[in-house]
C-alpha cells in the first residue's frame, strides 16, 4: 500500500455534519482494504454504526418512508447481514463505557488495535473529548493536549498509519491563518501533515451560487505535496443514504458508488425461475 500520513486535522464551525464526513472517509477507508478504529465522542456506538451502514448501502438499497417523526430508512435484513459481513473485521469501534482511564486507554487501544488487528486508520471525533485530560496540578491545559497529541502523532509515524482528528474552531477572535482557527493547542496543527476544513457557504459563496444546504470543503495545509486548495471542493449531502458528494458529479460518482459488500449481494429478495415459482 502507499504510505499514508502521519495524520489529517478536520476543524469546522460549530455546524452539523462534521460526524457524517468522518463517517464517509472511514466508509471508503474500508472499501480500499483497510482497517479502521473510530472513537467518537459526538454519537453513541450504535449511531455510528447506522451511519456506516447506510453510506455502505446507498440510496439505491434503502427503502424509505415518511413517518409522523421524519424519514424511516430501511436496508433489508439480507442486505444488512451482508453489510455486517462486509464492514467484519475491517471496522472497529472504541468503547469508552468499558475502561476507567478515557485519556491512557484510548491511546493504549489505539496502539492494541494496530498492532493485534491491523488497524491503519483512525478516526477520533471529536478531538476535543478524545483529549480530555484532567486539572492536574503544575500542567497548563493547552501543554497537556500537546502532550497528547504528540503521542498520537509518534504513534502514527512509527507504524505508519493515518489519524484523522476532528476539531472545532475557535469561537471568538478573528485570526488571518485557518490554520490557527481550531480551537485549543497550537501543537495541533503544527504537528499535522493535512489540515482541511468543512464549513458552511460565506456571503461570497451565496452570491456564486452555493445554496445554504451545501457545504465546501478547503484544504488549507499540505505537508506532503504542497498544493493547497483555498477556493474549496463544494459538497452536497445526500439524507437518506448520508453520503457527502461533490456537487460537479454525474451518475456514477459517489452518490451512486456500489460498495464491495454488493458482490454477493440482491436486495434481499430470493430470485426464482418461472418453472421454481412457489406460488402456482
Amino acid at each position: 500500500r502507499s504510505t499514508l500520513f502521519p495524520y489529517t486535522t478536520l476543524f469546522r464551525s460549530s455546524i452539523d455534519g462534521k460526524s457524517c464526513f468522518g463517517t464517509n472517509i472511514i466508509t471508503d477507508a474500508i472499501d480500499q482494504g483497510y482497517t479502521t478504529l473510530i472513537y467518537s465522542g459526538e454519537m453513541r456506538k450504535d449511531h455510528v454504526k447506522r451511519s456506516l451502514v447506510l453510506q455502505a448501502a446507498g440510496r439505491k438499497h434503502i427503502a424509505t418512508n415518511d413517518t409522523h417523526y421524519g424519514i424511516q430508512r430501511v436496508v433489508t435484513d439480507h442486505n444488512l447481514e451482508m453489510i455486517d459481513r462486509w464492514l467484519g473485521d475491517n471496522s472497529y469501534q472504541y468503547d469508552s463505557d468499558c475502561v476507567d482511564d478515557e485519556r491512557e486507554d484510548l491511546l493504549r487501544t489505539i496502539e492494541n488495535a494496530i498492532q493485534q488487528n491491523g488497524v491503519n486508520v483512525i478516526l477520533l471525533d471529536n478531538l476535543m473529548t478524545a483529549m480530555y485530560l484532567n486539572n492536574d496540578k503544575g500542567y497548563d491545559k493547552y501543554d497537556r493536549q500537546g502532550v497528547f497529541v504528540r503521542k498520537l502523532s509518534d504513534i502514527a509515524i512509527l507504524y505508519d498509519v493515518l489519524i484523522i482528528l476532528v476539531a472545532h474552531r475557535r469561537k471568538t477572535g478573528i485570526v488571518t491563518d485557518a490554520n490557527d482557527e481550531v480551537s485549543g493547542s497550537a501543537d495541533i496543527t503544527n504537528l499535522a501533515g493535512v489540515v482541511i476544513s468543512y464549513d458552511r457557504p460565506n456571503n461570497q459563496d451565496l452570491i456564486d451560487g452555493m445554496s445554504e444546504s451545501q457545504r465546501k470543503i478547503i484544504l488549507s495545509k499540505n505537508r506532503f505535496f504542497g498544493s493547497l486548495d483555498f477556493n474549496g471542493i463544494v459538497v452536497d449531502y445526500d439524507p437518506v443514504s448520508t453520503r457527502i458528494y461533490d456537487a460537479k458529479e454525474q451518475r456514477g460518482g459517489r452518490l451512486t458508488r456500489e460498495y464491495g459488500w454488493i458482490g454477493s449481494a440482491d436486495d434481499g429478495f430470493l430470485k426464482y425461475e418461472e418453472d421454481d415459482c412457489p406460488f402456482i
